[in-house]
This record gives structure tokens, C-alpha cells and sequence, in this order.
């Protein structure tokens, strides 16, 4: 997707009415613009929010002192808000935010739920005052001529066992998603991402019956236990399709404070490393990807069948333990309420997708948050071009939404339904194999070099970091073997994105 117009700044103020090109909006997709400018000009709540499953937009009237936004179900665009006192300002660009609101200091609440979720879940963001939308979210503002009313409304990924059941097989759903996505993007050469599992397996195979020429790219390691090459290239020479693996190199910290340049928004999935160097050189036209086959198609993240709570799975799945979070902080209470504030968010999600069981609520959460901040962001600010996720399609969801608690529960168990639409067409070992993940060797990245940088952000009395974290746990996380790899690259893209936010801010003033 590609914003119609360069980002800016879209502000209304209480007691201000300008006359000339009183309406102005933005919209992350062009055939969505006369769509967002009737439907947001309706003021229709329910309209609005239909239209947020499907695009990113920001909307002002100064004429009705009203400012409409709202962010895409899958969170590809982004949408950041401030307010202070009577005036809201929101815009797709952080920095353009931060031009207007200054923060004075960083956000240490964000901090914490980012060491905690491995991502920054919304409304926040690592600068006091500065919010965003979460995805499938609106915000309606409305000035009056002494002060300002702002509401916000999630609309839900699943509406679990409330949507007519679409008629026909998995196999018919994905023969409609996949022709429908090839029409629409006739002309465009397509670049798959795949690793040789289910997920993008499953792509390759629905793309080709719809008859689509198309080619994949796999990111390659030295080291086999790391290395999905070869069980990529067994599908796509089994399927006939063109493929090309090609080999990470070693990376220094001037190529890696590249790659975080790139990046919408911080995160410690390291997998964008090797996805980035890969597609960068690229010009895919279309970039096809396999993410939402685990949050659509398969059991929550981490799920073990004992989980008899949400707070539970939550535990469960949080990316870095309690107890290092507590080290790193030093501070009990702030932690404590983040683990609060994470279980009362994701029970609120939970209800507005209405579901039924347990299983339905650690998927609800996952797919309102892990999916769209975490795994979609990595692709999207990976690519060059712009990118589809077909098994996060709405049909898809859709189908899934339909299903009795239990039935959904059965086709999500180790993925039932893909490995029963895969079967017969691809090699044995490609439904037989073990899941991998993308996990990529450490060696590639981590460095003395990178350590040192952190350290001395953080330490650094001038740098807005000082202060946040405790420095003496943490270089003890960069002794070798590092134990946990994953904060490490976490701390240091967040760094860089804070870093260059602020400075692209500066530049705007």
C-alpha cells in the first residue's frame, strides 16, 4: 500500500474555523479516497468503523471542528495522535507529531510493556503524550468553540460465531482470495517469501492454482540448524516455481543502524535482518507473505492445553520473564501494573470479538496485537513494494469467525486445515517436518561493537535514555554467550528509532 499524498500534520483546535480547503484528508490506499471522504463526512460510527478494517486514514473538517482517523484492521498504516489541552493533531508520520508535541522526555511505561510484549502495544509509543492507533481502531475528535471531545473505537479482528458461514471448502475460499488478489494486481510481478513451511507453503500452492507466475526468495545461513534453503527449494521445484536462496553475511553496526532505519516502529523480532538485507536490492512489485497463517490458521501462540487463564497465556507468552523486567526497572510497581494493564487489555479485546473459550481469547489477543505490531510491521517495513497477506484475508478470517468454538479449535490444531488443503501437492517432508520458526544465528549481528553502543546511550547522562534501564544487568546480558539475544536487539532498535525520530522531528521545526 502507498500513502496518496506526503504525510503531514492534521490538527483541529477549539474556537478555530478555517474557511479555504476546510476538508483534508489522507488515506494509505488510493482506491479507498472517495470512500473515506463520504463515509467520514457522514459521521456514521458503524460506517467508519467498517472502513478502518480495510484502510488508514485521516480526515478534517474545520468547517464541523472535527478530525476522523482511523487504522487499518492489519495495521499497515500507521496513525499517531497528540493532544494538548483543546488542540488534537494526528498524522501517519511520527516525527510530524513530534514536531508539534516535544516531548521532554521518554515514555517508561512503553518501555516496560516493550520489554514485556517484544513489541510497543497501542496507544503508546516511547514519547510521554504521544499515542497511536491500534489496528482496526478510529478516533473521532469534535472542537467546540471552548474545548475538544475525543472518543476512540476498536473494531474487532474475529466477531467469533456472529458471521454467516461462507459456503464451500478451504480450498474454494483460498481459489476466491488468491484470483481476486491476481486481478487486482494484473501487471505486478510477484515475490514470495518462503521458508519451506505451511504458511508460505500454502501461498505458493494457491497462487499457482490461480494461476499466477510468480518466484520466491528464501533467506539462507551457514549454519544448518538455523538453514530453511533447502526445504524451500524442495517446494518450489516440486511446485515448478522459480526460485533463489540467498546467503546472510555478517552485519556491523553501520549496516545494521541502516536496516532500523527502515523500520515503521521498533521491534525485537530479529528475523527483519536477514528479511530486510534480503528484499533491499528488490523490486517485487508485489511482496507475498505467509504471516497470519499462525494467528488465522493455527492455535495461539505458545498455547499448551494446561493454560486455564488469560492471564496465564499472557505469562506465558511474554517475551522477556518478570523478574529480568524487574532487574532492568527496578521498580516493582511499575511492572506489576504492566502485567495489570496487559490482562485488562486483553479481556476487553477478547469481549469486543465475543469469545466463546479460552482458546478464542488467546486468539483474539493475538491477532489484535502480536499480528498486526509485531509480524505484519516486519514485513511491511521490510519491503520495498508493497505487500499482501492472503491468509490474513478477511474471507479468511471470515471462514474461521464462523466456525463452533469447537470445530475452530479442531482445524487450528497444528494447523489441520492447511495440512489438509497441502496434502498430496507438495513433498511428505513439508507436512511432516517440525515447525522452525525464522529463527536466525546471532553470530550474524551481535558484536562487541553493538554492545558498547547500547551501553553508552544508556549510560550517557545527555542522552534521553539515561537513567531508564539499569546498566550493570544489562551488560551482563552482552557477556558471552549472551542469554538473552533477543533484548539485546531489542534495547538497540528502539535506541536507534527513538534517536532518529527525534532528529527527523528537529528538522521539521
Amino acid at each position: 500500500m502507498h500513502a496518496l499524498a506526503p504525510p503531514r500534520n492534521y490538527t483541529i483546535s477549539a474556537g478555530g474555523i478555517s474557511k479555504d480547503n476546510h476538508i483534508r484528508f489522507w488515506v494509505n490506499n488510493p482506491k479507498y479516497e472517495s470512500c473515506v471522504r463520504d463515509i467520514a463526512a457522514s459521521g456514521s460510527i458503524e460506517a467508519i468503523s467498517n472502513l478502518a478494517k480495510d484502510v488508514s486514514f485521516i480526515f478534517v473538517d474545520t468547517r464541523q471542528r472535527r478530525l476522523i482517523a482511523g487504522r487499518d484492521r492489519l495495521g499497515i498504516g500507521d496513525v499517531y495522535f497528540h493532544r494538548q489541552n483543546a488542540t488534537m493533531s494526528a498524522s501517519s508520520d511520527i516525527a510530524l507529531v513530534l514536531a508539534q508535541a516535544r516531548p521532554t522526555s521518554l515514555c517508561r511505561r512503553a518501555l516496560a510493556h516493550y520489554l514485556r510484549s517484544q513489541f510497543l502495544p497501542p496507544p503508546y509509543t516511547p514519547f510521554e503524550g504521544v499515542g497511536k492507533l491500534a489496528a482496526g481502531e478510529i478516533l473521532i475528535a469534535k472542537a467546540t468553540k471552548s474545548d475538544l471531545f475525543a472518543h476512540q473505537y476498536k473494531t474487532p479482528f474475529y466477531r467469533f460465531g456472529e458471521v454467516e458461514k461462507l459456503s464451500g471448502s478451504v480450498s474454494n475460499l483460498f481459489e476466491q482470495v488468491y484470483t481476486e488478489l491476481s486481478e487486482e494486481a494484473q501487471s505486478d510481478p510477484w515475490l514470495f517469501l518462503s521458508s519451506g513451511g505451511l504458511d508460505s507453503t500454502t501461498n505458493l500452492i494457491a497462487a499457482r492454482k490461480a494461476g499466477r507466475v510468480m518466484s520466491a526468495c528464501t533467506a539462507a545461513f551457514e549454519s544448518e540448524a538455523f538453514d530453511e534453503s533447502v526445504y524451500a527449494r524442495n517446494v518450489c521445484e516440486f511446485a515448478n516455481i522459480a526460485w533463489r536462496g540467498w546467503r546472510t553475511p555478517h552485519f556491523g553496526l553501520d549496516d545494521l543502524r541502516s536496516l532500523v532505519s527502515h523500520l515503521s516502529e521498533p521491534i525485537c523480532d530479529r528475523a527483519y535482518i536477514p528479511t530486510r538485507w534480503m528484499l533491499e536490492t528488490q523490486t517485487p512489485g508485489l511482496l507475498i507473505t505467509g504471516e497470519g497463517g499462525d494467528e488465522v490458521w493455527g492455535g495461539p501462540r505458545r498455547w499448551s492445553n494446561h493454560i486455564t487463564s488469560l492471564s496465564g497465556y499472557l505469562q506465558r507468552i511474554a517475551a522477556t520473564p518478570q523478574a529480568l523486567r524487574l532487574a532492568l526497572l527496578e521498580d516493582e510497581a511499575l511492572i506489576a501494573s504492566v502485567d495489570e494493564e496487559e490482562v485488562s487489555e486483553a479481556q476487553d479485546i477478547a469481549q469486543a470479538n465475543k469469545a466463546r473459550t479460552l482458546f478464542e481469547e488467546a486468539k483474539a489477543y493475538q491477532a489484535a496485537r502480536w499480528l498486526p505490531e509485531n509480524v505484519i510491521r516486519k514485513d511491511t517495513s521490510a519491503a520495498n513494494g508493497s505487500v499482501a497477506f492472503p491468509l490474513a484475508d478477511e474471507r479468511c478470517v471470515q471462514f474461521m469467525s464462523s466456525l463452533s468454538a469447537d470445530a475452530h479449535e479442531r482445524g487450528c490444531d497444528d494447523k489441520a486445515f492447511l495440512r489438509a488443503y497441502l496434502d498430496r501437492q507438495v513433498p511428505p517432508e513439508t507436512l511432516s517436518r517440525p515447525k522452525m520458526k525464522f529463527k536466525i544465528p546471532r553470530d550474524i549481528w551481535l558484536s562487541a561493537e553493538l554492545g558498547d553502543f547500547v551501553l553508552d546511550q544508556l549510560q550517557d547522562a545527555r542522552s534521553p535514555f539515561a537513567g531508564l534501564l539499569n546498566t550493570r544487568v544489562l551488560a551482563d546480558l552482552y557477556r558471552s554467550p549472551p542469554k538473552d539475544d533477543r533484548i539485546l536487539w531489542g534495547l538497540f532498535t528502539y535506541l536507534e528509532w527513538v534517536n532518529e525520530s527525534l532528529e527527523r522531528s528537529r528538522g521539521l521545526n
